[in-house]
């Protein structure tokens, strides 16, 4: 206890420091004029002030002696910079500044770390319902610190390209301040986008953000997307052994966990390059303006890679991947990685270890999750493209289908994506139509509606028109359902996950059958309880979730009551998709879904945190059978049976068998 009180004042002053080292930072190189009078000056106190705070937080180290040695090997790098660092300006005092510098942006590195690190280790201990609740609301505040400083480092002018949408110098009282919190909104709106994993964009981000924008983008989305792939991962193991669907050769242990989170990470990274290799010859000028003048292919190729691999669904083109849908690569990389990202990489793990035959074990020892998992996975992938192609191929039976007299439709104009050759009305109508997945080529169809399906399960790339005027009402309805189910929980995906879903259905079908059971088989029971608490915990906050921004949106903006209700699907789902409601939503609309986006999120890992606090039951084999509500009563011989003991039902003890 004394040793925690004292290291209050270390992690208030190494607080302090790095929010001063970043702000000074910030203006240094986030502005391309001065924005305050005497900017460097203020600027020199506060790199100074940042500094002497970090020395004085490793100071505070030194005392008490207890544990010293301890603190110095786990910090020693810290001081040896220190006094690298004072040598250094002692010898060269022109260069204080960019010691300074560098010094603000080591204490904001390691704090970052830190944070990280100590994430990485809560994640692979079992944890009490004391601790697991504060996780949860720690989850919570550390997405909304994050989509904050996104949000502001995106709306700095150094993050933008051509005029800086504010003008300093306002014509009425007012207006520099409203511009500048109306630019910061959309900004944080698209930071918060990025790091949920959520596509549905304000900005046109190829065009509207430099190539500094675009990699503090690439930057979000990855650090959200293996912040969710760690704590899925964690949680999914211990999930699926609740369930009694695990392997026989699970290893829920810490260094179980340890390794199997460090294979998601390497093997995250290593497709993503893959990805980015097959995307690499793909872009180019005579598809989209946005490469015209600045087409770095390698960048936008490891950009859109890990945008599909995370199910984030941002992209650097102006109209989605509309215009690449007749490129192989769309198909060969994109769509691969949304699926894979989507079903979450310890299914993939399992499945090396089964074709690798680990321990002599095959594909007939793959666990119930990864069967389960992979099937309905590619069930749902293709019974959705079955549907939207049979949706999408008879609009003549359909009464509501998109017609010009259609009441309450959204009608979006259609955006140029390259310089106009014709009369701009003309030109759009045209690409309008070939846009359509309904006036698409058989094959193209077919292909679109593949794509459609795999994306809705969050991952929110678009090769096809989703508006009012382009998809049937039906077909937004598919689209809607396949967001709700989502991916695999261990995946990138949002929505309610597939596990969760197969255990509210078990729930539901099933007729438990109570017999007497030891103390091991009363731990599987307390498990597959507990995680079917969580699962109707999960899909009833969702729901909640789900109609409360719905009918938020419903009240306010303008769009039709289906495009609201679509735009909040895909907002609290964290897919994407959209029928171009986004970029007219009002100030409050936008508030609403950048909430709604960091809640579906954030809701469901913390409560999906809450398995962390339940001990792994012991496996099956290991105490007389149990028979579990949805699984058969398994057939044994005489000699093998093992009689049941029925509960004593009678206050006397003359009822027992």
């Amino acid at each position: 206890m004394a040793l925690r009180t004292h290291l209050n004042p270390l992690r208030l002053t190494w607080t302090v420091s790095a929010v001063v080292g970043g702000i000074a930072l910030g203006l240094t190189y986030g502005f391309k004029e001065p924005v305050v009078p005497d900017a460097d000056r203020i600027i020199r106190i506060m790199l100074v002030t940042s500094a002497a705070l970090f020395i004085l937080s490793r100071l505070l180290l030194l005392v008490p002696a207890t544990g010293l040695a301890d603190r110095l090997h786990r910090w020693w790098l810290d001081y040896m910079l220190i006094a690298a660092g004072v040598i250094w300006w002692t010898l060269d005092r022109s260069k204080t500044s960019v010691i300074l510098e560098v010094a603000a942006l080591y204490n904001l590195a390691i704090g970052a770390g830190s944070v990280l690190l100590a994430g990485f280790g809560g994640l692979l201990q079992v944890s009490t319902y004391d601790l697991v609740r504060p996780a949860g609301l720690r989850l919570l505040a550390g997405a909304v610190v994050a989509a904050l400083i996104g949000g502001t480092v995106l709306s700095l002018p150094a993050c933008w390209d051509g005029p800086y949408p504010v003008t300093w110098d306002g014509t009425y009282p007012g207006q520099t301040r409203y511009e500048l919190a109306m630019h910061f909104l959309d900004c944080t709106f698209t930071a918060t986008a990025a790091l949920t994993g959520t596509g549905l964009a304000v900005h046109d981000i190829g065009c509207e953000f430099n190539r500094t924008g675009q990699a503090v983008l690439l930057l979000l989305m990855h650090v959200g997307g293996l912040a969710v792939l760690a704590i899925g991962t964690s949680v999914c193991w211990r999930l699926r052994a609740l369930c009694g669907w695990g392997a026989v050769d699970d290893d829920t242990s810490p260094n179980g966990i340890r390794r199997l989170i460090a294979f998601v990470i390497v093997a995250a990274l290593v497709l993503e390059a893959i990805g980015a290799a097959t995307l690499y010859g793909m872009w180019g000028p005579d598809l989209d303006a946005n490469f015209a003048e600045q087409g770095d292919r390698l960048f936008a190729s490891v950009f859109h890679a890990v945008s599909a691999f995370c199910n984030v669904g941002l992209t650097l083109t102006r109209d989605g991947l509309i215009a690449y849908r007749g490129c192989y690569a769309v198909y060969a990389a994109i769509l691969p990685l949304m699926v894979i990202g989507g079903m979450g990489l310890p299914v993939l793990w399992e499945l090396c270890r089964r074709l690798l035959r680990h321990r002599g074990l095959g594909l007939e020892s793959l666990s119930r999750h990864s069967a389960l998992t992979v099937f309905v996975t590619s069930f749902l992938i293709v019974a959705g493209a079955l549907l939207l192609q049979v949706i999408e191929t008879t609009p003549q039976c359909q009464l509501r289908n998109p017609r010009t007299h259609t009441p309450g439709r959204l009608v979006i104009p259609a955006s140029q994506s390259r310089p106009a050759t014709m009369p701009l009305s003309q030109q759009a109508v045209e690409r309008a139509d070939a846009q359509r997945m309904r006036t698409m080529p058989t094959g193209q169809r077919w292909l679109a509606a593949l794509f459609h399906s795999a994306a809705a399960r969050t991952a929110g790339m678009r090769t096809a028109r989703l508006d009012e005027s382009s998809l049937s009402p039906a077909s937004r309805f598919v689209l809607i359902a396949m967001m709700v189910i989502g991916g695999g929980v261990s995946g990138t995906a949002g929505g309610l996950r597939l596990v969760l879903l197969f255990l509210l259905i078990g729930a539901v079908f099933s007729k438990p059958i109570v017999p007497v059971y030891n103390a091991g088989d009363a731990r599987r029971v307390a498990g597959r309880q507990q995680a079917l608490t969580i699962a109707a915990s999960v899909a009833f906050l969702m729901f909640v979730l789900i109609g409360l921004t719905a009918g938020t949106l419903i009240y306010r903006e303008t769009g039709s009551p289906q495009a609201c209700a679509f735009e909040a699907v895909s907002a609290c789902c964290n897919v994407g998709f959209s029928t171009g409601l986004t970029q007219q939503l009002s100030v409050q609309g936008r508030a609403v879904l950048i909430l709604a986006m960091l809640l579906g999120r954030v809701v469901p890992l913390a409560l999906l945190l809450r398995c962390r606090q339940v001990p792994v039951p012991p496996p099956p084999g290991s105490g007389p059978v149990v028979i579990l509500p949805g699984e058969r009563e398994p057939k044994v011989s005489a000699s093998e049976s093992i009689p049941l003991v029925e509960p004593d039902r009678s206050e006397s003890s003359e009822g027992t068998s």
